[in-house]
């Protein structure tokens, strides 16, 4: 059995299971090496400004949901990491979620929840990630000198932002 799916049958199990969290895309919410308490919840209950993990091809991510699409009782996801500000958008269906991130801790203390909950810490990156969709969608009619000073604004305003929660 792959590992994803014994990560599925776990949470399914137990309603919840902790996992290691690698990488920098979810930065400053989530930090590697972190450990996650990725709990088992129906997709209909999922909301904007959740962090889920899901399965891409052969890896689990967790990236926050900036938007919802329905169609036909389907839901797919539209995540981005909070770290990227120029990128990392996918769109995720329902077969693919695994769970929600309730808890995350530092793996060497004490389980002691430092997941951000302030609700307007969670909607600046759902605003952010909205922008940047919007960015995509009308960047064909943006003369490029206005494009590179975007760019290096965006990138300048996500490393003060990362400092500030450091």
């Amino acid at each position: 059995m792959h590992n994803i799916e014994l990560i599925r049958q776990a949470i399914a199990t137990r309603d919840k299971v902790n996992l290691l969290f690698n990488g920098k895309s979810m930065y400053p919410t989530l930090k590697d090496s972190m450990m996650l308490t990725i709990s088992n919840i129906p997709a209909q209950a999922i909301k904007i400004a959740d962090i889920i993990v899901y399965k891409q091809d052969t890896t689990i991510v967790a990236h926050r949901v900036i938007d919802l699409i329905r169609n036909n009782g389907k839901i797919l996801f539209v995540t981005k990491g909070d770290n990227q500000p120029l990128g990392g958008l996918n769109q995720i269906s329902q077969a693919n979620l695994i769970g929600r991130v309730e808890a995350a801790f530092y793996k060497d203390s004490p389980p002691k929840n430092i997941l951000n909950k302030n609700k307007g810490y969670d909607l600046l990156y759902v605003f952010l990630g909205r922008a940047f969709l919007f960015f995509q969608k009308f960047k064909r009619y943006i003369p490029n000198f206005i494009i590179t000073y975007l760019k290096y604004s965006v990138r300048g305003f996500y490393f003060a932002l990362g400092n500030l929660f450091k």
